[in-house]
């Protein structure tokens, strides 16, 4: 999330910050200053830097069909927000704009290869029965869900996958319903 004022200049200052928040890497003091500010461990710190995906939306004061067009081109959203504040010293906010989902985390799982199945926990809502996963590589393939106590059990119908036996997958859902695994290791 950056924070913007209108005066600022489009092109050489919000355009290049928010290009880097899209696309650069974070450095070494990002997780203490995370740690700090989240009040979370550096583990978690470490993990939300380097394993979970990002998206980037600008807060500005008023809205700039200018700014509009140019954010969303780098698939960066724009939200307004308006402060108002009476003689007595209440301040009310407006919000304009909507953030647009889209895609959710379903959670994480284990791959077994022995048992050519990601082990994810049970929390994670997927019907029992054949379902379509796309892997890391784009490629589409048919899944049997199980669900077992505290596990759920997403086993490859056929074929093997191509995931490394104890590799870590991310569940994603995209806003067309569309499931994939994702290596968490990569953006």
């Amino acid at each position: 999330m950056e924070v913007e004022l209108t005066s600022h200049s489009l092109e050489r200052h919000v355009l290049p910050q928010v290009r880097a928040f899209c696309y650069g890497d974070a450095e070494d003091d990002c997780v203490g200053h995370l740690s700090r500010g989240l009040t979370i461990s550096k583990e978690q710190a470490t993990t939300l830097l380097h394993h979970v995906p990002r998206r980037v939306v600008v807060i500005a004061n008023r809205y700039d069909v200018e700014w509009q067009t140019s954010l969303k081109a780098l698939g960066i959203e724009l939200v307004v927000l308006s402060v108002f504040k009476s003689p007595t010293g209440v301040e009310a906010y407006f919000l304009e704009g909507v953030l647009d989902v889209q895609k959710e985390s379903l959670g994480f799982g284990v791959y077994s290869a022995p048992d050519r199945s990601v082990r994810i926990h049970s929390s994670t809502i997927l019907p029992e029965e054949t379902i379509q996963i796309f892997d890391p590589d784009g490629v589409l393939g048919s899944w049997n869900v199980a669900i077992s106590g505290k596990d759920t059990w997403i086993t490859k119908a056929s074929g093997t996958p191509s995931f490394e036996d104890g590799s870590y997958l991310q569940l994603i859902r995209s806003v067309n319903g569309e499931l994939r695994f994702r290596d968490p290791r990569t953006r």
